[in-house]
């Protein structure tokens, strides 16, 4: 899943302020730390706390990182309309923009001639974390375990340790929940 060229993966994670978005890309950092290899996470808020563009950007690559930012997306996770609608341009054609389909248009898959030109993955995240979970806040982490089953970059025994070691140990349980329904989602190509 490397960029060929350079060596790198560049994954963007975006949603509007309290989505967890922060959180994802420290998870997916940690996670992917444990492979050979460099890690680098910054962050982007909008000016109000909530309901503005919120992303974080994750550079994985296994030469030292001379530039901590994303310059084209492998990865996209667009948690919410507004992140697909402004960040999906800037996704490389090989790479993949995966989708909480639970926001995206009321849940109505964007129309074709309007959707970036690579792979989409459409998962109900919100729903499944509202309904199996008990916790829509937990959206995130199944998100993120959807990128793992998706690319293979780390094994499910690494995924765990981190986020035992990111987690509370008041919402790990429900974190590890959401972990496993990422990791075990039937996902459509």
């Amino acid at each position: 899943m490397l960029n060929n060229k350079s060596k790198r993966l560049e994954i963007k994670i975006g949603g509007v302020g309290g989505q967890g978005v922060v959180y994802a890309a420290n998870f997916l950092g940690l996670a992917l730390s444990y492979k050979k290899g460099h890690v680098s996470v910054s962050i982007s808020y909008g000016p109000e706390s909530r309901g503005s563009l919120t992303t974080s950007e994750l550079v994985f690559s296994e030469k030292p990182i001379d530039y901590p930012h994303v310059e084209g997306i492998d990865i996209l996770v667009a948690m919410h309309q507004l992140a697909y609608t402004k960040l999906s341009p800037n996704v490389r054609e090989t790479g993949f923009i995966l989708i909480d389909s639970f926001y995206p248009a009321k849940g109505k898959k964007p129309d074709k001639s309007q959707m970036a030109p690579c792979r989409h993955y459409f998962i109900p995240a919100s729903n499944i974390a509202q309904k199996e979970i008990g916790d829509i806040t937990m959206a995130n982490i199944i998100l993120c375990g959807a990128i793992i089953q998706i690319t293979k970059l780390t094994n499910h025994a690494e995924a765990i340790q981190a986020l035992k070691q990111i987690s509370s140990p008041q919402l790990y349980p429900l974190s590890e929940k959401a972990l496993i329904a990422g990791l075990s989602y039937n996902i459509v190509k």
